[in-house]
């Protein structure tokens, strides 16, 4: 495997003697010489995954570089940071720290920096697979968090498994490299639904008129969803996102404080527009008119996000309403198979709601569906988009 090295220097000769020691080292390393703050800076940010940093002290200061905050910031979840090396010509007696991993005092020698550079290789290696487990232990258990919702409040799993959906879609169109955080923040979101009295939820859902204290449970979603979240290692951030999910843009809407405009998460900023969306949307996209009402909240959204929301969910919204012309398809219970869309709500024969309509089919679901068939019976046929596209 290459292993990426960023290195930040202005002597040649040295450099030069680096590459020919770097060229017989047991890694195999693929590095990247500049001279400037600034082309490190963009290197950084490229997409390029550095496993090591190599650089001056008086041309990087690691405690002050704007560019190495920024990139900590966006890589603290889903990326592991590269291990910087120090090259220091004035603290002599300087010891590593976070988020240095070696300090070396200039003059160097060239052969001690190769192993340095090794070494630091070798802890970014093993940074990495506790990384990998840590992020398939966090989506495991979302997972089950989110099927545990989908069998307490179906309802409130069919809002929740949209607006993930339509997080995924709308990542990648606006540049967010931490798309997998903005889902996680998605699907944890109405976490806390669970504690708001059912009375409640069902006025909620249907539009109705609430009584302060009502309004007031609601409001407090967010708040509880994202204190659950924050007790899970290393989600902090998720937590803020799902904690700002209803702050509007200029700084109106809860939670009540002084953040607004661009120091809301950008996360968060997504979510507002596609909550309020959600609200609005009882197909599989939003349509043009929901985006035209919703546009009416003066104040409540980022312009720019919402602009390339409504861009991107006016094309999505036309080409499902041509390729969904023939794809439905009725089958009886035991043909469901996992990840079969819904187009119509499961009940049982009495009329008790079981799945809503709009979501993917899961192992989880079909036990549910399989144990409520022997009970109560299921009304067949049930509708399902035979290919999603």
């Amino acid at each position: 495997m290459t292993h990426h090295v960023l290195i930040l220097n202005q002597n040649r000769d040295f450099m030069s003697q680096l590459q020919a020691e770097l060229e017989r080292s047991a890694c195999v390393v693929d590095w990247e010489w500049v001279e400037k703050d600034e082309d490190a800076r963009k290197l950084l940010h490229s997409g390029k995954e550095f496993a090591v940093v190599v650089a001056d002290k008086y041309l990087l200061n690691i405690e002050k570089s704007s560019h190495y905050r920024a990139m900590q910031s966006e890589q603290s979840v889903t990326f592991v940071d590269p291990a910087f090396i120090i090259l220091d010509s004035s603290d002599q007696d300087a010891k590593p720290s976070q988020p240095i991993f070696k300090h070396f005092s200039q003059p160097v020698v060239i052969q001690d920096l190769k192993k340095g550079i090794e070494e630091a290789i070798d802890y970014y290696r093993m940074r990495k697979i506790e990384h990998s487990m840590f992020t398939e232990t966090v989506q495991g258990s979302v997972q089950v968090m989110a099927d545990i919702l989908s069998v307490i409040d179906p309802k409130a799993f069919t809002r929740v498994k949209k607006i993930a959906d339509w997080s995924t879609l709308l990542g990648e169109h606006l540049g967010i490299r931490e798309n997998w955080q903005l889902r996680i923040s998605a699907i944890l979101s109405h976490i806390g639904w669970v504690t708001i009295p059912h009375s409640v939820q069902e006025k909620f859902s249907a539009g109705k008129a609430l009584e302060v204290h009502e309004r007031a449970q609601i409001n407090q979603v967010p708040m509880i969803s994202s204190d659950w979240v924050s007790k899970i290692p290393r989600l902090e951030y998720v937590a803020k996102v799902i904690r700002y999910q209803n702050k509007n843009f200029d700084g109106g809407g809860f939670p009540v404080d002084a953040c607004k405009g661009m120091d809301i998460p950008v996360e968060a900023r997504v979510l507002k527009i596609l909550i309020d969306a959600c609200n609005l949307t009882s197909g599989r996209f939003p349509s043009s008119y929901v985006f035209e009402k919703i546009s009416k909240n003066s104040g409540y959204y980022d312009p720019k996000i919402f602009k390339i929301c409504q861009e991107v969910f006016r094309e999505l919204w036309e080409k499902s309403d041509d390729q969904l012309h023939g794809n439905i398809e009725a089958i009886s219970l035991h043909l469901l198979r996992p990840g079969q869309l819904l187009m119509d709500d499961i009940v049982t024969l009495n009329g008790h709601l079981i799945l809503a309509k709009g979501q993917k089919i899961s192992d989880t679901q079909i036990i549910k569906l399989a144990n409520y068939g022997q009970m109560h019976g299921i009304r067949e046929p049930i509708h399902i988009l035979r290919e999603v596209p």
